[in-house]
């Protein structure tokens, strides 16, 4: 009788042990940072997740090489998508643009004419190119200018300078395009109402535009085409959308408001082509490109 108890009382004990491993195995496998439960965590996102790709990871009716290759694809497209985001905000950084939207009604009488840059397609004249030597560094500049086969092998001290004083020379001037110029139907002299400035087609004809001096911060009279003329006629003002216009103003100034309404009321010329001069040009046609700033 005594044997018979004590096998009894041994197989309780045995079933008490072993429903405790079994008790901490369950609460292991139970526990959320358990390996088993993060496991079945990534598996079920593998399976449900809707990023193209992830979800053959998981799958277990294809192969494993399959895996791998699907799993590597989607690390490649990752890797790739950083890049050009981390490209777009350097681009970003180094120039941002905030663009905000401010709906105010204001008189045109407050609001400055549009700003009209003119630049002849034709970048430097053919009589004055023909009398520079084809031996001097002028003609490669000018090569350079006219993408014609410039000697990149060259160097300059004082380029901007040297540079700008060849496009002077060989580019026409303002008032050589310019023959006739009329503002709220009233005409004027094209040379006060234009100054020369350097654009991506080469010397151009600006009307209307902010002074450099209020455009360019450090600014120097290094950045005009020709030096200021105290004695002008009109006299440069400041402008911006926030202040606007000063309370007292001068007689004479630019940028200017709109004459008037109407199309006599607004800026009228006549341009000189000078086809007969034409040597180089970025396009395959004659005439004039006219860029409006608002």
């Amino acid at each position: 009788m005594k044997s018979l108890r004590m096998s009894k009382d041994g197989r309780h004990q045995q079933q008490q042990q072993d429903r405790k491993v079994s008790g901490s195995e369950d609460d292991e496998e139970n526990t959320i940072c358990s390996g088993a439960a993060i496991k079945r965590s990534v598996v079920y996102y593998l399976k449900n997740t809707t990023l193209h790709g992830l979800k053959y990871i998981a799958e277990e009716s294809i192969t494993i090489p399959e895996r791998v290759f699907f799993g590597i694809a989607f690390l490649v497209v990752v890797i790739l998508s950083g890049f050009f985001i981390s490209n777009v905000y350097s681009k970003w950084s180094a120039s941002p643009i905030i663009i905000s939207t401010s709906a105010k009604q204001k008189l045109t009488s407050n609001m400055p004419f549009p700003a009209i840059t003119i630049c002849n397609l034709n970048q430097a004249l053919y009589s004055k190119v023909d009398s520079i030597s084809r031996t001097s560094t002028n003609f490669s500049l000018l090569m350079g200018l006219c993408d014609q086969g410039a000697d990149t092998s060259i160097s300059y001290i004082g380029t901007w300078k040297y540079f700008k004083a060849i496009l002077v020379e060989v580019a026409q001037p303002c008032e050589k395009m310019l023959l006739y110029c009329s503002f709220g139907s009233r005409q004027e002299d094209c040379a006060l109402l234009f100054n020369s400035i350097l654009t991506d087609d080469g010397l151009c004809c600006n009307f209307n535009a902010l002074d450099p001096s209020y455009l360019i911060r450090n600014y120097s009279d290094d950045v005009r085409w020709e030096p200021a003329q105290p004695n002008m006629r009109y006299e440069p003002i400041d402008w911006t959308p926030e202040k606007g216009y000063a309370r007292k103003l001068p007689e004479f100034y630019y940028p200017r408001t709109s004459g008037g309404t109407g199309i006599r009321m607004g800026l009228t010329v006549v341009l000189n082509a000078s086809i007969a001069e034409y040597y180089c040009t970025k396009s395959m046609s004659v005439g004039f490109k006219v860029g409006f700033q608002v």
